[in-house]
């Protein structure tokens, strides 16, 4: 009788907590709708094709905000990314949109596989940011530019050029998230890999992407160092920092994250083949020509990639949405 009465309760407590789980998803439910109508309200997110047979060149993401326009942001995505997936691996765009930021996140005539950084590629931003500025009306917002990896050495080209020439668009602020800057150091860090990775794949990377440097600077650094000197943002190791002095005066974010061991263990590098270093020695020889504007945001095991769910300290994550968008506000002029 007792394991009867036993199980009956036992019964009654299960039907209970199904009841509870129930509503209990109801309520879930719900929020999510929420959030989810909330989340939709605070941007429009629309795709702009030069021409709707070709969806791999010169087209563009905007993110708008729903309400007034406060700045804008050109967002340049890494290697190999287009504006669908760095809206999957960063919330930057919706958390800027939602702060009033509208966001633009483009691929240029040369499509994804690119490095940004060459005159076609700098023209092609020159040209679009003069096309949004009008078809938008932003010529009187105050405008931003970033990227990630080599999106982020674009962001630091174009505001050093920006600098040097009558006519461009000024950015009220640049920031980057581990890019690449020494192209010279670069191509030797590449190369390096090729001859000591113990990585089949690894090595065959890095044969491709020696072919792809070489093809985009015309030759080896040793053959063309005019060229890595032109078109990198500088060039360590032939104590030319003439570029950086542009920049002096424009507040500058760089993000890295060290992760050394992680490094050395699951990809067997070292500092000379890290993003960080180029950072480090920018941030460094800007302020020892006087700015105060420059900064390195060294992050700890904050590198993941979201799509894949796995560790990796170059990625959109280390530059952390809800600081970097406060960081840009707080370089607007005050009301």
């Amino acid at each position: 009788m007792a394991i009867v009465c036993d199980f009956v309760l036992l019964l009654t407590v299960i039907q209970k907590l199904e009841k509870m789980q129930q509503r209990l998803k109801l309520l879930v439910g719900v929020f999510l709708c929420w959030l989810g109508v909330h989340h939709t309200q605070a941007q429009d997110i629309q795709t702009y094709y030069a021409d709707p047979t070709d969806t791999l060149h010169r087209f563009y993401t905007i993110v708008k905000p729903k309400k007034s326009i406060q700045a804008w942001l050109l967002l340049l995505p890494g290697f190999g990314e287009t504006p669908q997936s760095v809206l999957r691996e960063t919330n930057l765009p919706i958390v800027a949109a939602e702060h009033g930021i509208l966001v633009v996140i483009p691929v240029l005539s040369a499509g994804s596989n690119h490095f940004f950084i060459d005159e076609q590629a700098q023209q092609d931003i020159d040209e679009l940011l003069g096309k949004l500025s009008k078809t938008l009306l932003l010529s009187t917002k105050p405008f931003f530019i970033g990227g990630f990896s080599m999106g982020g050495s674009a962001a630091v080209k174009y505001a050093i050029r920006a600098a040097q020439t009558q006519g461009l668009l000024q950015p009220r602020a640049v920031f980057g998230i581990d890019p690449p800057l020494d192209f010279d150091r670069f191509y030797f860090s590449v190369e390096n890999t090729l001859h000591i990775s113990p990585s089949a794949l690894a090595s065959e990377e890095a044969k491709w992407l020696l072919s792809k440097l070489e093809t985009t600077f015309g030759g080896t650094p040793s053959q063309v160092p005019e060229r890595y000197a032109t078109l990198s943002c500088f060039v360590y190791r032939q104590h030319d920092f003439s570029q950086l002095t542009y920049l002096k005066n424009t507040p500058l974010r760089l993000y890295a994250e060290p992760a050394i061991a992680w490094q050395m263990q699951e990809r067997n590098r070292n500092l000379y083949d890290l993003n960080l270093t180029d950072c480090v020695a920018m941030i460094n020889t800007l302020r020892l020509q006087g700015s105060t504007k420059a900064e390195l945001i060294l992050t700890n095991d904050k590198g993941w990639r979201k799509q894949q769910n796995v560790r990796n300290p170059h990625s959109w994550s280390i530059g952390e949405p809800r600081r970097l968008v406060a960081w840009l506000l707080g370089q607007l002029p005050t009301p």
